[in-house]
């Protein structure tokens, strides 16, 4: 199979997408068997720049899937990790140069009476700027897994136990007339154990929303020399996907290039999953699965990770809305149980009452500031998150204007109420 820029003429085998092979672009995309199931063929180029793309088949089986992934054995592709959840079953595959996610997803549509949905997801990358997530960690365990959140709002630091940390989004530029970028990078040096500069082992984006990303921008701008990334974790769409998004996913590919070029870039897929020192990352959900929903805003288009840690399970939702929650609730059910979850866009108009008590968790973290909810007559409010307040049995933790807020292993039902905001009736 020739990979070296160009279409091999002598294989009948090798399926290229169209908008792909119509344009110069196309130089450097990774190329895969051709896909000869059933199903309704569908193409979305995640990132121009980092040559990712998705064939997506609707209407495919589970054999098929089964099909396509020996065909992947049979061209020379080596097997890299699997997983299943319910119906739906993922895998991942290498041949040196492309990288395939491949996944296929079956659950009854909570849209149209329990139709059954069933759709199969090609997602080939390049690794001349992609890399496959780690599966294994042997670093020394130096420290204690510590979970932090930053800015009242929407920035998570994680502290692994070699030292490393894990970030999850960025917040605003200022918060409380606090500039963020200083804060992450304050704590960053504060809880550092490590000889040397600290260093994070992956960043997470959710969505390219200014409140979860713009910190980080300002961060790249200001701090990338004296902070070590490892890797970048994030999904985001294309024009091809929806042409509103666009502006801004490419500020993330902007940044990227201009402050991280060596750092390795993983494009999230349902199914994916990692391994750092004390704590295993799953991705839940992208919007490559969004069937049948249409992008009305970019929140839609959150990532969704599930991370487990010695203190639980962690389910980070973003600012996912109410269609991808109840996507993502008819895909997992009873396999969404966590400790704790991250309230779907700051504890309002997110979110699904069905998928928050499949996750049954013990605390619910609403990332935003209670002044601020009452001030603008939100919270408490019967539609804000779909949470039923009054019969959900699970602990509020709610940011106030503090700077940072830590959840340890060890913490305890009463050592949150510094943190708890709940008005008893």
């Amino acid at each position: 199979m020739n990979h070296i820029n160009q279409i091999s003429d002598t294989k009948n085998d090798i399926s290229v997408p169209q908008f792909l092979s119509e344009s110069e672009p196309l130089k450097g995309y990774g190329i895969v068997p051709e896909y000869e199931g059933e199903g309704i063929e569908s193409v979305v180029e995640n990132y121009g720049d980092l040559k990712s793309y998705v064939i997506q088949e609707v209407g495919a089986s589970e054999q098929d899937y089964r099909d396509y992934a020996q065909k992947l054995i049979d061209n020379g592709y080596e097997f890299y990790y699997s997983a299943e959840a319910k119906e739906s079953r993922f895998s991942t595959y290498t041949d040196g140069y492309s990288i395939v996610n491949l996944s296929y997803v079956e659950y009854n549509d909570p849209f149209s009476d329990g139709e059954v949905v069933k759709y199969i997801n090609i997602a080939v990358e390049c690794t001349e700027n992609i890399s496959l997530p780690p599966l294994e960690d042997d670093s020394t365990h130096i420290t204690e897994l510590q979970v932090s959140v930053l800015d009242a709002h929407n920035t998570w630091l994680i502290r692994l136990e070699d030292g490393r940390f894990i970030m999850v989004d960025g917040g605003l530029e200022e918060t409380y007339g606090r500039n963020n970028a200083d804060s992450i990078y304050n704590q960053l040096v504060a809880q550092n154990v490590l000889e040397g500069k600290p260093i994070i082992a992956a960043w997470l984006i959710t969505h390219p929303h200014s409140d979860h990303v713009n910190a980080f921008y300002q961060f790249a701008q200001k701090y990338n020399e004296d902070v070590e990334l490892q890797m970048i974790v994030a999904n985001m769409p294309n024009k091809s996907a929806a042409e509103t998004l666009d502006k801004f996913s490419r500020k993330i590919c902007d940044v990227v290039s201009d402050y991280y070029t060596g750092v390795k870039f993983v494009v999230a897929h349902i199914g994916q999953r990692f391994a750092f020192a004390g704590l295993e990352l799953d991705v839940l959900f992208t919007h490559e699965n969004l069937y049948s929903v249409e992008y009305g805003n970019t929140n839609l288009s959150s990532s969704v990770f599930s991370m487990r840690m010695p203190g639980g399970r962690l389910i980070i939702t973003g600012d996912q809305q109410q269609q991808g929650c109840k996507i993502l609730n008819a895909i997992y059910r009873d396999e969404l149980k966590c400790d704790m979850v991250q309230f779907c866009h700051h504890g309002y108009t997110g979110g699904d009452t069905e998928m928050y008590l499949s996750m049954a968790a013990r605390v619910g973290y609403w990332p935003f500031n209670y002044e601020e909810l009452k001030q603008n007559n939100v919270y408490g409010k019967d539609w804000a998150n779909h949470i039923p307040l009054e019969t959900y049995d699970f602990h509020l933790v709610m940011s106030q204007s503090e700077e940072v807020m830590m959840l340890l292993k060890e913490t305890k039902k009463e050592d949150l109420k510094q943190f708890r905001k709940w008005e008893e009736s």
